[in-house]
């Protein structure tokens, strides 16, 4: 019986210690996402390889455009759904979007901003749930927000950017 009893804590305690060791802290998450969107803003842009009525824009292997709509384009990557909105009235060094987005602030796991050159980049992250955030990367007036784990953070914080950077938008007349 005692045997019994010491094994079963053994189990417990080791599956306890495994489940946090793969769980991440909201702080590594935030340093590296952190880390990444510098890394990101240094690499050289990508090249479009889609062109939609909005403009043209990189869109990285396995992911697709769904949908086009004034100032909007829906893209899928498998389930998650990425949401590019831009403002042809803000330049790349407009901080408007990312004003906007932080108004909430007491709500926010993440709030960020870097200038480089002249690109004002900005993430915002709002938990959704337990291992659940809403993920906005920006850059001036043009930003992407999709619904993404903790863990996967740090490459769509990637993904999102090279796909922002490339992004050039059409020019369209006053309406």
């Amino acid at each position: 019986m005692k045997l019994s009893t010491w094994v079963k804590y053994l189990i417990i305690s080791t599956t306890i210690i495994l489940l946090s060791a793969c769980s991440v802290s909201i702080d590594e998450m935030n340093s590296h996402a952190v880390e990444v969107m510098e890394e990101s803003l240094e690499k050289e842009v990508k090249e479009p390889n889609e062109e939609t009525m909005n403009g043209e824009l990189y869109v990285p292997f396995l992911m697709s455009i769904d949908q086009v709509s004034t100032n909007n384009i829906i893209l899928k990557q498998g389930s998650q759904t990425y949401i590019l909105f831009y403002n042809l009235h803000e330049g790349t060094d407009s901080k408007a979007l990312y004003e906007s987005l932080i108004k909430n602030e007491d709500e926010l796991l993440i709030k960020q901003s870097i200038e480089k050159g002249d690109e004002f980049a900005y993430l915002v992250a709002q938990e959704l749930g337990k291992e659940e955030v809403a993920l906005t990367v920006g850059i001036g007036g043009m930003k992407m927000t999709t619904e993404t784990k903790l863990k996967d953070v740090s490459s769509d914080v990637e993904t999102m950017l090279e796909i922002l950077r490339s992004f050039s938008p059409t020019k369209k007349e006053a309406e």
